[in-house]
């Protein structure tokens, strides 16, 4: 997986529970939070403009592609390797959505909030998507709702000065017991400045998870199954998860010729996922134990 995080996130689950969320996932999957309702953005804001000393200047009017819908998402995300490998090279392969798209997205404000998302939905990787990013963060309010002498220029670029953005709030201890029952894997942000004694808190509530897991090792103590069933047949389970509460088989593509590792129970294939996805999974109870 290709984790993008912000430089003022930090883990707020032990490494183990991280891997072991990740690894309930197909390995293709990709978790991201998207705005399933496109977006319409106001003729009024379709123009190219260039920064220059805190300030906006119009050049020229620079429509939305035609036929394109546009979705707001989160900047920071989950994914797979190929989803990763297609934003570092199709982007310069005449033909691709995103080839052809960002040449719109890179003249366009705050481009990072619809960009990644927009792709996604429009893309074969879109069968394969998880709408949460497993980011925890809280928003303070926008800054247009504040006074004008208290607002924050940097947030307030727009050529309508009333049209601002606003920003994640410095967590504090206070937001402990909110993360802890969010099953988020990440929380954004953390400033000492603000708060210098979170992390050290958050380091050594993830150490004790880290020291529990590994004393009471629950995938071990599962009993070996999974691995035959009667009937005509055969499970291929991946060797590295085959201890697992949650093992990972071969799977047969939608294409009927490809496979790719699919958790081997029906029950536990994660509900997001394409409708067409070709799971080749079992029903737990018609396992038969190995040995």
């Amino acid at each position: 997986k290709f984790v993008h995080i912000a430089a003022s996130s930090y883990p707020i689950r032990s490494n183990r529970e991280i891997r072991n969320e990740l690894a309930s996932f197909p390995l293709d999957a990709n978790m991201m939070y998207v705005v399933m309702k496109p977006i319409k953005p106001d003729h009024r804001a379709w123009h190219y403009f260039v920064e220059c000393d805190d300030a906006l200047h119009r050049i020229y009017r620079l429509p939305p592609p035609h036929g394109v819908d546009l979705h707001t998402s989160s900047q920071w995300f989950i994914i797979s390797r190929e989803f990763a490998e297609y934003f570092a090279t199709a982007s310069d392969q005449p033909g691709t959505f995103v080839h052809e798209y960002i040449q719109y997205a890179e003249h366009v404000v705050v481009a990072d909030e619809h960009f990644f998302g927009t792709v996604l939905r429009h893309t074969e990787f879109c069968t394969k998507h998880h709408n949460s990013n497993f980011l925890y963060l809280t928003f303070d309010r926008w800054e247009s709702d504040m006074p004008n002498f208290e607002r924050d220029p940097r947030k307030c670029i727009m050529v309508d000065p009333d049209k601002c953005g606003r920003s994640p709030t410095s967590l504090t201890t206070d937001d402990l017991v909110a993360m802890d029952i969010s099953g988020d894997l990440f929380a954004r942000k953390f400033s000492d400045e603000v708060d210098g004694e979170i992390i050290p808190i958050l380091e050594e509530q993830r150490a004790r998870k880290e020291q529990l897991l590994n004393e009471t090792n629950p995938e071990k103590s599962v009993k070996e199954v999974d691995t035959e069933f009667e009937g005509l047949g055969a499970l291929i389970v991946a060797k590295e998860t085959k201890d697992s509460t949650n093992p990972l088989c071969l799977g047969l593509g939608a294409s009927g010729n490809t496979v790719r590792l699919v958790s081997c129970f029906r029950k536990l294939i994660v509900p997001t996922l394409s409708s067409d996805w070709e799971t080749g999974a079992v029903i737990r109870e018609e396992v038969m134990p190995n040995g």
